[in-house]
């Protein structure tokens, strides 16, 4: 028995979902027009209800993300809000609050987002006990820590692969909320992990000055695929749903083309979603948003530099270093060619990205739009590559689902008939419509000719069958136009034909994994507090949006380590230097104290 797999993009829009469908997504995620973890990314529900039906004509199903918390005041509108989603036809619903399990659902799937904290195997556990029927992964996990969960349940389980990393546990990061009011857990996150601080000690002694000590490089699992599969991911995961189209394109066509490889040699797993990709380019991610890569912990604590310490913006690939530098133009020594309109970017010797766009180009001499304080040995990298955007060329990548074309007689009648796998139309025509052809091979061949030509159609035609004694004579044209009227059909008929999966929910009682619920639980509302009290767990503390800070709680909690990072760990590195008892981050007249649990191998942070 084979098991199926997907590959999920990301959609920021109607327009972006048809892209990432058309470039090989299995699945979609998309922000409701409310409460979705990226307020800027919500979508109506007439797009939403418009990509659906596009992408289930190609058995892609789509989730809708409701992931944020909700306040008392808002649990009717979310209500209303999650059975429009479910009347158009989505095929789950992403959550992060408990209390939306209080509400009376439709039978739609729920998906628990991975601001719900999903790392531990307990945790896991609860969460499909409870009615999940998928859980997102944190990106912490490790493939070790990864089997172990997939060994001691049975829910599909999906995990990211590509994109942006929240430095912090998703679900556990307060400080955009405590220092801006701006809550993460509400879909409107500053991202003050990008900002700029200084390390100092206890005494305020700069220690590391002005670098992005929070931020971090971006996800790239290229070559962790085959693990991942291996160790039983149903569904591999590109973040991205603030990025644009041709990120979209771009990466989804990469992942396509690795998943497929895969596939080819492992009979065992089966792609979940039909229709073969052309596309007009070559994918290479170094050549969209990326703020260089790493493959994080998926192999557990390791040396692999996963930060972005010097610029939380995109540098795209390297391209060469500056040779000799002249009035008015630089030369390179480029790996690649450079054109007019491409954008650079670079570090100053200050240690500052500069960014410029190429004005012209002759041989290895470059002239920037503007003054640059590039010097000899400079590294420049390319941002905008003009002509990989124009090679794209997204408006012209296809879709196709392979089908069989047959022509066969039923007494009087002459029918054509289409079908996919599952699926099929005919048009029936009598005998009289047609006169005989008076040279049968050539009419056969016309006819095979003809009809195995799809145009602009989503279908592939890999087969006709003229299972004829008599052969008709049409002319050219009435052939193509009983073709492109019987693959209409078609296209109709598989939209119509889409079975989506019905769950009903159903309340349960067993116990949640801990008996107490602080701040961290992220409970925002009484349905909420209901859920967890049903399942044996108290109200300790509501969380922050909710009820304030008190001042002890933990903004942040990591597992990224900026004392690892710089090389001070003791327990896993001999570090050279004497390293501070206390250390703390500041930006301007802000100022964090960073906490140290090594048993558990975080980082924390939180208010002075």
């Amino acid at each position: 028995m084979t098991r199926k797999i997907s590959l999920l993009a990301p959609a920021r829009s109607l327009e972006a979902g048809i892209i990432a469908v058309n470039h090989g997504a299995d699945e979609i995620y998309i922000g409701a027009p409310k409460f979705g973890a990226r307020q800027a990314a919500g979508n109506s529900i007439e797009d939403i209800a418009t990509l659906i039906e596009y992408a289930h004509t190609f058995r892609v199903k789509v989730y809708v993300a409701l992931n944020t918390l909700i306040f008392d005041s808002e649990l009717e509108e979310a209500k209303n809000l999650i059975w429009e989603i479910y009347r158009i036809g989505a095929d789950a619903l992403i959550i992060q609050d408990m209390g939306i399990l209080e509400l009376d659902l439709p039978p739609i799937p729920l998906h628990a987002s991975t601001q719900a904290n999903n790392v531990s195997v307990e945790h896991i556990q609860f969460l499909e006990k409870a009615g999940f029927s998928r859980v997102i992964l944190a990106r912490e996990l490790s493939i070790d820590q990864i089997k172990e969960i997939k060994n001691a349940t049975t829910i599909e389980l999906e995990s990211f692969i590509h994109g942006a990393l929240c430095v912090s546990f998703s679900g556990q990061c307060y400080l955009s909320h405590s220092i801006g009011n701006r809550s993460a857990n509400r879909g409107e996150c500053a991202q003050p992990c990008r900002l700029n601080y200084d390390l100092v000690d206890e005494n305020d002694h700069v220690l590391v000055e002005n670098k992005h000590l929070l931020s971090l490089r971006d996800l790239n699992l290229t070559e962790s695929i085959p693990q991942l599969l291996d160790a039983g991911i149903t569904s591999l995961k590109i973040e991205g749903r603030l990025k644009d189209n041709a990120y979209v394109a771009n990466v989804v066509s990469h992942y396509r083309n690795l998943i497929d490889t895969y596939l080819q040699d492992n009979p065992q797993l089966e792609r979940s979603s039909i229709g073969k990709t052309t596309t007009q380019f070559t994918p290479d991610i170094d050549k969209t948003f990326n703020r260089q890569y790493s493959r994080y912990f998926i192999n557990g604590r390791s040396n692999e530099d996963i930060t972005a310490l010097d610029s939380p913006k995109s540098l795209g690939k390297k391209i060469g270093v500056i040779t000799k530098v002249t009035v008015g133009f630089a030369e390179i020594d480029a790996v690649e060619p450079i054109h007019n309109g491409d954008g650079i970017c670079f570090f100053t010797k200050e240690g500052v990205l500069q960014g410029a766009y190429i004005n012209s180009v002759n041989g290895s001499q470059i002239i920037a739009s503007n003054d640059v304080a590039w010097n000899v040995g400079t590294e420049v990298f390319r941002n905008l590559d003009t002509a990989f955007e124009k090679q794209m060329q997204i408006e012209k990548t296809k879709r196709k689902i392979s089908c069989e074309i047959r022509l066969e007689r039923s007494g009087e009648t002459i029918q054509f008939k289409a079908s996919v796998t599952g699926v099929e139309v005919e048009s029936t025509y009598h005998l009289t419509d047609f006169e005989v052809a008076g040279n049968p091979e050539r009419a056969a061949a016309m006819l095979v000719q003809q009809l195995s030509k799809s145009g602009e159609s989503i279908f592939e035609v890999t087969w006709v069958d003229v299972a004829l004694e008599v052969l008709p004579f049409l002319p050219m044209a009435r052939i193509n136009e009983i073709r492109r009227t019987l693959l209409e059909e078609l296209e109709q008929e598989m939209s119509k034909s889409y079975q989506r999966e019905v769950l009903p929910f159903d309340k349960t009682t067993i116990p949640y994994p801990i008996s107490e619920i602080d701040y961290n639980g992220n409970i925002s509302n009484e349905l909420s507090k209901a859920f967890f009290e049903r399942h044996g767990a108290k109200l300790k503390r509501w969380a922050p949006e909710k009820w304030g800070y008190k001042g002890d709680e933990m903004l942040m909690t990591t597992k990224y380590c900026l004392k690892y990072s710089l090389g001070w760990c003791k327990i896993h590195q001999h570090p050279t230097v004497e390293v501070p008892n206390e250390l703390f981050l500041t930006h301007q007249n802000k100022k964090l104290k960073l906490e140290f649990d090594c048993k558990r191998c975080v980082m924390m942070v939180k208010k002075v």
